[in-house]
């Protein structure tokens, strides 16, 4: 098992070496290539029609080629490159999806209540409702106990009517 791990390892090793050379000529390698015309149209630019309109305004105003309206992957992959792992662009695309899933706070007041929201904070106020909670049942109780007291005198000492 590990001599195989070993063995992919240099595999991706040189590849990586033989792409860093490419690069440095000119050319990319053909997964970034890949992966580059997977994410603007899968991801960025999906094939809902709002995306699309959205595109089309980007190739028009931002002098964008034309070509990319026209993408159909198929015409690009091989037969063994129908699922595209991505490799480079991996990591960023995983903070993209972090920050849509849980965005950081951009106003003063998020900036505070964000932290104001750790286990210690969440902690002290638990402590707080409970100890409030005690508090009035106590109170409650103090009032049940009087007014149990002022009935039980009136039972006892009724008023005569005048």
């Amino acid at each position: 098992m590990s001599s195989t791990h070993t063995k992919n390892e240099f595999i991706r090793s040189c590849d990586r070496k033989r792409d860093l050379r490419g690069i440095r000529r000119g050319n990319i390698p053909r997964q970034l290539a890949l992966e580059v015309l997977d994410s603007v149209h899968s991801v960025l630019f999906p094939a809902d029609i709002e995306s699309r309109n959205l595109l089309r305004d980007f190739v028009t105003s931002e002098s964008l080629d034309r070509e990319c309206m026209n993408y159909d992957s198929s015409d690009v992959r091989l037969e063994s490159e129908r699922d595209v792992k991505y490799e480079y662009f991996e990591s960023r695309l995983m903070d993209l999806y972090d920050e849509i899933e849980h965005p950081r706070p951009r106003g003063y007041f998020e900036r505070w209540l964000e932290r104001r929201s750790g286990a210690r904070h969440v902690m002290i106020w638990t402590v707080c409702g409970i100890a409030s909670a005690v508090v009035l049942g106590f109170l409650a109780l103090v009032v049940s106990v009087s007014q149990t007291v002022l009935v039980w005198e009136a039972w006892k000492h009724p008023a005569s009517p005048s």
